[in-house]
C-alpha cells in the first residue's frame, strides 16, 4: 500500500528525532572532536575505517538479504553501498592483506550482532541503522574527508573512497528523497 507524503514526512521526522540523542553523544566524544579539529593520525583513521567496514559489511548483507521486505525495499538504495569503497580504502591503508589486520572490539561486535539480530527478527528496524549510517556519512562525512585529507596528507581518493558517493549526483536532493 502506498504511503502518503504526510506519513513519509512523519516517518523521517521520527527517525531524525529518535536518533538525535545518539548523534549528539557521538559528536561529543573526544575521538570525533579530535577529528573535527584535524587531530588524527593514520593509525587511528585506519582503525576508524576498519570499524566502518565491519558495520557496513553487516548492514549491507542484511539490507541485501531483505531487499524484498515492504519497508526495506522502499529505503534500500544500493547506490549508497560503502563496502567496496571501504575495501579499497583498507587496501590502501593496510596493504593487500588488510583483512588480517582489521580488528573488532566488543562495541563493534555488539553493533554487528545487533544488525544481524534485526535481520533475523525484525528487518524493518534495519532502516533506522541505514538512515543513521548512510545519511550521516553522506552529510558529515564530506567534512571529515576534507579534514582527513588535509591533516593526513592524503591525495586524491586513496584512503577516502568511503566518503565519496559517486553514484549520488545531488546529495541534498537524494537526502530529501530518502
Amino acid at each position: 500500500e502506498a504511503v502518503s507524503g504526510e506519513e513519509d514526512q512523519s516517518f523521517s521526522k521520527r527517525l531524525r528525532s529518535e536518533t538525535s540523542q545518539a548523534h549528539r553523544i557521538v559528536e561529543s566524544t573526544n575521538f570525533v572532536k579530535g577529528i573535527l579539529r584535524g587531530v588524527m593520525d593514520l593509525e587511528s583513521f585506519g582503525n576508524m575505517q576498519a570499524g566502518m567496514y565491519l558495520v557496513y559489511d553487516a548492514l549491507e548483507t542484511e539490507l541485501e538479504r531483505h531487499a524484498d521486505h515492504p519497508l526495506v525495499s522502499r529505503l534500500h538504495f544500493p547506490e549508497l553501498s560503502r563496502r567496496a569503497a571501504l575495501e579499497e580504502d583498507l587496501r590502501f591503508l593496510y596493504g593487500d592483506d588488510w583483512q588480517s589486520k582489521v580488528q573488532s572490539t566488543p562495541a563493534r561486535e555488539a553493533y554487528v550482532e545487533r544488525i544481524h539480530e534485526l535481520g533475523d527478527t525484525d528487518p524493518g528496524l534495519l532502516i533506522a541503522h541505514s538512515y543513521t549510517r548512510y545519511l550521516g556519512d553522506l552529510s558529515g562525512g564530506q567534512a571529515i574527508a576534507k579534514i582527513a585529507s588535509r591533516s593526513l596528507g592524503l591525495e586524491g581518493q586513496d584512503g577516502l573512497r568511503f566518503f565519496s558517493f559517486d553514484e549520488i549526483e545531488d546529495g541534498k536532493a537524494f537526502k530529501n528523497e530518502y
